[in-house]
């Protein structure tokens, strides 16, 4: 106010109230929710991490299994092997390493 003579707006009926002014501003960070959200990310990111392992552990023993049938049906011999020979002799198969390595 600069202009104090042709002042037209009585300046002490002004409301100096900033709950109200520009729209409530009170809850702009939410503590809590953003504690929920964060806890279910990290609910979800362990829950695809077991995911992720179980499928992987299973892709495995699927290749052993596989690898293991292959080799006795192309080498009957390979039955008379004990069961960590044969089990050796799995894990250096090609097609075996290739799911490993996935």
């Amino acid at each position: 106010m600069r202009d104090t003579q042709n002042q037209t707006q009585d300046v002490a009926g002004l409301s100096r109230n900033t709950d109200s002014a520009n729209g409530h501003i009170d809850k702009i960070f939410d503590k809590e929710k953003v504690e929920n959200q964060m806890a279910f990310a990290q609910g979800v990111q362990e829950l695809a991490g077991k995911v992720a392992g179980d499928v992987s552990a299973y892709k495995l023993d699927a290749a052993e299994k596989e690898a293991s049938d292959r080799l006795l049906k192309e080498d009957p011999k390979n039955a008379e092997l004990s069961q960590q020979a044969l089990h050796d002799k799995v894990l250096a198969d090609p097609a075996y390493q290739a799911v490993a390595a996935e």
